[in-house]
């Protein structure tokens, strides 16, 4: 995950610095598996590699609102 002046994993922790509950999700042509799974623990929403397909996009973020809505719903319950 590289970019000009940070790369994903810097960007990722930023993000959640800013805000823990913001929902990231991280592509990215490259391999590393034990980076994505820490990133996973570490409360990373999704993941698509690269090359993608629009559906691939699509299917992650629905993935992530479904989710995101259930925890709400499950709060609310309590």
């Amino acid at each position: 995950m590289v970019m000009p002046k940070m790369n994903g994993t810097d960007c990722f922790r930023a993000l959640r610095a800013f805000d823990p509950k913001v929902k990231v999700i991280i592509s990215s042509g490259f391999t590393g598996n034990e980076i994505i799974s820490e990133l996973k623990k570490d409360g990373l929403a999704g993941f698509i590699h690269k090359p993608f397909m629009s559906d691939d996009i699509s299917t992650t973020i629905n993935k992530l609102i479904q989710s995101s809505s259930s925890s709400s719903d499950e709060r609310e319950e309590s």
